[in-house]
C-alpha cells in the first residue's frame, strides 16, 4: 500500500505585520478591543466584532533560482479566503486593509 505525503503550510503572524495593523486599527480611531486575529486554514482572518466578512491574508515566500542562476527569495501576499487577489508587498496588503476599515 503506497503511503500519503501530506504537505502543511504553516504560516506565522510576523510581529511587524501584527503591529502594523495594529497602528492602522488605532489610527484610524477604531475600538482594538474589536477586533481578534484567527488563524483558519493556514490563512490570517482579522475579524471585527459586528462585520460579516473578515478581512483575510496569506504570505507565501518561495525560493527560485533568476535569470543569473543565483537564489532569490520571493515573497507574495494572497487576499481573500478564496487567496483571489495577489499582491507583491506589504504595504499593498495595508491599502486593502485601510479600505477593510473604511467599509
Amino acid at each position: 500500500m503506497a503511503s500519503k505525503k501530506y504537505f502543511f503550510l504553516v504560516m506565522k503572524f510576523l510581529k511587524s505585520e501584527y503591529n502594523s495593523i495594529k497602528e492602522l486599527i488605532e489610527t484610524g480611531e477604531h475600538d482594538y478591543s474589536k477586533f481578534s486575529f484567527v488563524k483558519k486554514k493556514g490563512c490570517l482572518n482579522v475579524i471585527w466584532e459586528g462585520k460579516n466578512e473578515p478581512f483575510i491574508f496569506f504570505r507565501k515566500k518561495e525560493t527560485v533560482l533568476n535569470d543569473n542562476m543565483q537564489f532569490e527569495d520571493r515573497l507574495t501576499y494572497f487576499l481573500g479566503p478564496k487567496k483571489e487577489i495577489e499582491v507583491s508587498n506589504w504595504e499593498e496588503v495595508l491599502r486593502y486593509f485601510k479600505a477593510f476599515l473604511a467599509q
